[in-house]
């Protein structure tokens, strides 16, 4: 439930992308250079490169049906990743930080 008063990457725990000035967003309202500015008629995606860090343990079994796998925190976290596509019209006024 993110708050619908914060731009996406704003609040705690989010990142964004903003396209509007090309800068990314990690849980505070002030964002880094990251990549390009979009403008109308631009075609952008969204990919995310998601961690190989896991480990499949198969306790000494011998059919492989049973395997665990056991993630990492950074592989746990991603788990909870929701994606979320923000859009205003020209003119709307943005609410500050």
């Amino acid at each position: 439930d993110y708050p619908k008063n914060r731009h996406p990457g704003w609040s705690r725990g989010s990142v964004a992308y903003h396209a509007d000035d090309g800068k990314i967003f990690h849980g505070s309202g002030v964002g880094d250079p990251f990549g390009p500015r979009c403008y109308k008629g631009d075609i952008m995606g969204c990919g995310i490169m998601f961690p190989r860090d896991y480990i499949l343990d198969s306790e000494g079994d011998s059919d492989d049906s049973c395997d665990t796998v056991i993630l990492s925190p950074t592989a746990r976290a991603i788990r909870n990743v929701r994606n979320v596509m923000y859009l205003h019209q020209e003119g709307e006024e943005e609410e500050e930080e």
